[in-house]
């Protein structure tokens, strides 16, 4: 598959700017360089109040293709979203937990 770099797709969708309030990191095999024609782009982030970042992701990333988001019932109840832009699948995983921890 020809598809743009993934941090040119990070950069052509301004995903991390536009969920800066959530520290966002870039996480899975692109960044450590491992992968393959069916990778996606993980997205990271601290989200204390999963109804506010739902309508976040909602507002910026429902009108891509492929829109998923669901939470989790158990646990501290992670969000997870999923869509398409720019060649690549993007994930963004969200929980109240600090990205670093």
């Amino acid at each position: 598959m020809n598809r743009p770099h993934y941090s040119h797709a990070i950069q052509r969708l301004g995903i991390l700017k536009d969920l800066s309030a959530y520290d966002p990191h870039v996480a899975g095999t692109p960044p450590l360089g491992v992968h393959t024609d069916t990778s996606d782009i993980d997205i990271l982030c601290c989200a204390p109040d999963a109804a506010v970042f739902l309508d976040t992701i909602v507002s910026l990333y429902s009108n891509h293709a492929g829109f998923s988001c669901w939470q989790w019932v158990s646990g501290d109840r992670p969000l997870i979203a999923n869509f398409q832009a720019d060649g690549w699948e993007f994930e963004i995983y969200a929980s109240p937990q600090p990205v670093k921890q």
